[in-house]
């Protein structure tokens, strides 16, 4: 007689050789004859093992071949580690028994009245094709693997489980064969990044910064440009007639491949979190295009009238299901598809060809990216599970605080109607009390190395009158009283030589390690942006201790820095691990090698003499990320969009987009032939993006909101008319209302040197 121990571990070995190898295992004299085969309790033939023998049978007298037939046909003999939602019922329920097993029925200790163990295994099978995917290696937990993808739980990589939810999934373009995958059109879509293909920022105090070769992200803007053009000629027509909900997938797909390939064209990363980046864009290019199919071909009826099923498509991925009219629906399509049934559910006259094999694709990589949770940690197998890949942190445009995060694209503009805005109460008196006002940041302090303004943004600055009366109650109300980057008045006015020579040399050193952790901070916490002194002391007690060009502070105990808080919570607050920190070869700007390292050690931080031009565009930079961020922050503080759904929120935050070159808060260079700003001395140069700044603040709680909406207020080129009425009206209403919102001078933007 066969044990219980012998029974599990029988199975296990004979299915894991057949998967190997393709055939039946030499067994035991003693297993193969023990006992003979036997017919379970539902009529299946079963070795002495319990092991399910697959036998080829063929329906004479039914109807023609469904998708309730098999091709190839299997038993999940190890299972599944999860529930399938309408599957296995109800998760935790007392009725079910260990993930993947199905419902046991009323039996004596699990046996037929002849004593036979009740199966309880799934059984998949195909209608279509002769291979079927090993369910069975699915994890309970979802994580990124060292190809920056997440194995058999990646929806680009492996068969996933229908839902209605995300009706595109079976339409996802699978990876082609080698002989094919270079000449095809979308080759990159699949293209496996390689530690060559990361290029280390030069000058960096961090040696794992940098950016993906410009070759590759060329071949991935191309691919996504082309893409977009075809979706939105598509959209643009709506033949179908479809409403703004039937687009809402392609378009928050859309938006985030774009947002991804925005970040590995100008933001500087680690090489994981650039590997991630990379297949993030790949996944949402192969959703998008999906979805875009699915819209144009596959949902529609009239392209399937024919009553003979279509030829299989095998460069489409196909889906796993439980759902019969669902599997013959996609049969019918000459869709891949894989019906997982319970052993009772098998009909006793359907067509078997084949013993399935059970198979995982060679190229799929198991092996864990270390330094990443998971992103799911539960046995249910839903739709949020299948979408929880996108879950890993990849860089962020929207910088700033908690309230960027929202809960769930829409076509056209939003209203300001459409959007929800935070209520304008006046801060408390007992807050008032402790607010000071930093006068001269209300004024232009020009200097030798601050870039000029324009009349207009300096206009809305200088009109402001500082009163602790007109501050707005919120809940990040402090979170930009300080900057997002170094403060760049730092070097306004008459500033002294050796301070310009310290804190360039100690931000251009930090600034792509800054950048990075601006995109890709994992802090769930509320951190207020540094204040100026909170920048000089980490710069001066953390930064250059580290690398040898100052001597560290006498104590680091106890204490307060100058801008208010412990140099514990100031080393908190920045959040930079300083281990990693090495003496880099050089400093460099924009690509430019500017002084080596050991020049550096040998004049002494105070001594460096950069040039007059490089300097100003530092400082440029400082000031145009800072009134980036700060521009962001004040509309999701409007606008909070935790109280926005999805849609609604990416609309937004792309509208937010528009009125930034390069479409881009963060920039890690800056094309010399692009001088395109808000700031920019030229109309040519800036109209664009003052019709996207108008578009923003129209919507903002202003009196002078509702004339910038009106249409006649519309800039259509360089030389409307209407763009110095625009600037006249909506630059002050961000002036004024950043300053209520929090407390302090905006940073404006400035005309690049």
């Amino acid at each position: 007689m066969v044990s219980d121990v012998e029974r599990m571990a029988y199975p296990f070995y004979c299915q894991t050789f057949f998967n190997y190898f393709g055939r039946a295992p030499s067994v035991p004299h003693s297993l193969s004859f023990d006992r003979r085969s036997y017919k379970d309790c539902y009529g299946w033939t079963r070795d002495s093992a319990d092991f399910l023998v697959v036998e080829t049978y063929e329906r004479h007298d039914g109807p023609t071949w469904s998708a309730s037939d098999a091709v190839a046909l299997a038993e999940l003999n190890l299972g599944m580690n999860y529930h399938v939602r309408g599957y296995h019922g109800v998760v935790g329920a007392p009725t079910t028994l260990a993930p993947g097993l199905v419902l046991q029925p009323a039996a004596s200790n699990g046996r037929d009245i002849n004593g036979n163990p009740i199966p309880l295994q799934s059984i998949i099978s195909s209608p279509n094709v002769d291979t079927l995917p090993d369910l069975s290696v699915d994890e309970v937990e979802v994580r990124v693997r060292k190809d920056g993808r997440f194995y058999t739980s990646d929806f680009m990589l492996f068969p996933q489980w229908y839902f209605d939810e995300i009706p595109h999934l079976p339409y996802i373009s699978v990876r082609p064969s080698k002989h094919q995958l270079d000449s095809h059109k979308y080759s990159y879509a699949w293209y496996d990044m390689k530690p060559a293909d990361f290029l280390s920022e030069q000058g960096s105090a961090l040696k794992d910064i940098g950016l993906l070769k410009p070759q590759i992200v060329s071949q991935l803007t191309v691919m996504r440009t082309n893409l977009e053009k075809e979706i939105k000629a598509f959209t643009d027509r709506n033949e179908y007639g479809y409403s703004a909900n039937d687009y809402k997938d392609l378009m928050h797909s859309t938006y985030g491949m774009k947002n991804i390939n925005t970040v590995l064209l100008h933001a500087p990363q680690s090489l994981n979190h650039t590997l991630i980046s990379v297949c993030t864009f790949q996944r949402y290019f192969l959703e998008s295009l999906a979805i875009f199919d699915y819209l144009r071909y596959w949902k529609r009826p009239e392209n399937f009238v024919a009553k003979e099923p279509l030829p299989v498509r095998h460069d489409l991925m196909g889906i796993v299901t439980h759902r019969l009219s669902v599997a013959q629906d996609l049969y019918m399509k000459g869709i891949p598809v894989w019906l997982v049934r319970r052993p009772n559910d098998l009909p006793k006259n359907v067509n078997i060809r084949s013993a399935g094999r059970l198979v995982v694709p060679e190229h799929l990589v198991k092996d864990v990216l270390p330094g990443f949770d998971p992103v799911w940690d539960d046995i249910d197998m839903s739709p949020f599970r299948i979408r929880s890949v996108y879950r890993i942190k990849h860089p962020n445009l929207h910088l700033g605080h908690t309230s960027f995060r929202h809960r769930s694209m829409s076509v056209g503009p939003l209203s300001a109607s459409a959007l929800p805005t935070a209520p304008i109460i006046p801060l408390s008196d007992l807050d008032q009390s402790s607010i000071a006002f930093d006068h001269d940041k209300f004024k232009d302090t020009p200097g030798p190395y601050f870039p000029s303004v324009i009349t207009p943004w300096l206009a809305a600055l200088t009109q402001i009158t500082p009163r602790a009366r007109d501050l707005v109650q919120h809940t990040h109300f402090e979170i930009l009283q300080g900057y997002a980057f170094l403060d760049p008045a730092i070097f306004s006015g008459d500033v002294e030589a050796k301070v310009v020579s310290k804190f360039v040399t100690l931000w251009l050193l930090v600034r792509s390690p800054w950048l990075e952790r601006a995109l890709t901070s994992n802090s769930q916490i509320l951190q207020p942006f540094p204040k100026t002194q909170e920048w000089k002391y980490w710069l001066l007690h953390e930064i250059a201790p580290k690398l040898g060009l100052l001597s560290p502070p006498k104590s680091t105990s106890g204490g307060e820095t100058s801008g208010g808080s412990t140099p514990q919570e100031c080393h908190e607050m920045f959040g930079i691990n300083l281990e990693y920190l090495t003496k880099p070869e050089c400093l460099a700007w924009n690509s430019r090698v500017l002084i080596a390292f050991s020049e550096i050690e040998r004049l002494g931080i105070e001594e460096i003499q950069y040039p007059i031009d490089i300097v100003q565009q530092v400082v440029w930079d400082l000031n145009e990320h800072n009134f980036r961020s700060e521009l962001v922050a004040l509309d999701h503080c409007i606008h909070p969009r935790v109280s926005m759904t999805r849609m609604v929120a990416e609309a937004r935050n792309a509208d937010l987009c528009d009125c930034f070159s390069q479409w881009s808060v963060i920039n890690q260079s800056w094309p010399a032939d692009d001088r395109g700003c808000l700031g920019a001395q030229e109309v040519a140069d800036r109209w664009i993006y003052v019709e996207a700044f108008r578009k923003i603040v129209s919507t903002w709680p202003h009196p002078s909101a509702s004339l910038l909406r009106s249409s006649e207020m519309v800039i259509t080129g360089p030389n409307d008319p209407q763009l110095h009425k625009v600037e006249a009206l909506a630059f002050p209403v961000y002036c004024q209302l950043f300053f209520r919102f929090f407390g302090r001078a905006p940073t404006i933007p400035r005309v690049r040197p």
